[in-house]
């Protein structure tokens, strides 16, 4: 099954006065990324990522007895995403040793002394509501349950909060490659990978 593309603009976030946000996702470079348009290919694209296989720092498919090698030049030319900037796993904070789960969800919300269980998104503040919106929709996106963040949504709404440069391709590669691992998903990034094709 493929995951409905979603988009987010930049300009309609700017004439909400949401300055704060359009300007944390320029300062990732995400503006090409977002705009990304065009046919879809469902076909193609669910033999390109049942043949996806991860190797190092890029991935490859194979479509049609084509190999389709995706480095670090095509990410650019594609979306704009450079490969640099910090690269986030699970469980890896490198770079980000201050970080703590608990205190940037907490600083996140409306009333921080209301923290319940969990990490739900109906307590955030505009800001990092949206954010979180975005990441689950768009940049990690998933097939359901958009309304708990997993520990990788709060590290990235960190990172684009504070502006620490993010490895924006490694972020897809590790969802991608999650996305296949994974019997119940849905086929992501499917303009991407149209584009790719």
């Amino acid at each position: 099954m493929i995951n409905t593309p979603k988009h987010v603009s930049l300009d309609w976030l700017k004439s909400e006065e949401l300055l704060d946000v359009a300007e944390s996702l320029e300062f990732q470079g995400l503006e090409k990324f977002f705009r990304l348009t065009g046919n879809i290919y469902p076909d193609l694209t669910k033999v390109f990522f049942t043949n996806l296989k991860v190797k190092g720092d890029r991935f490859e498919s194979r479509v049609k007895g084509v190999i389709m090698d995706i480095t670090h030049e095509v990410w650019k030319t594609v979306t704009s995403l450079k490969c640099d900037g910090l690269k986030l796993g699970k469980g890896t904070i490198e770079g980000l040793e201050e970080y703590n789960k608990v205190t940037f969800y907490r600083s996140c919300l409306r009333n921080p002394q209301a923290a319940g269980k969990g990490f739900q998104v109906g307590g955030l503040s505009v800001y990092p509501r949206i954010l979180a919106f975005i990441i689950v929709w768009i940049l990690t996106s998933r097939g359901h349950n958009h309304v708990v963040l997993h520990e990788e949504d709060l590290i990235l709404m960190n990172c684009i909060r504070n502006q620490i440069k993010v490895n924006w391709p490694s972020v897809i590669e590790m969802q991608l490659e999650k996305a296949k691992r994974l019997m119940d998903c849905r086929i992501l990034y499917v303009v991407l990978i149209s584009k790719f094709i």
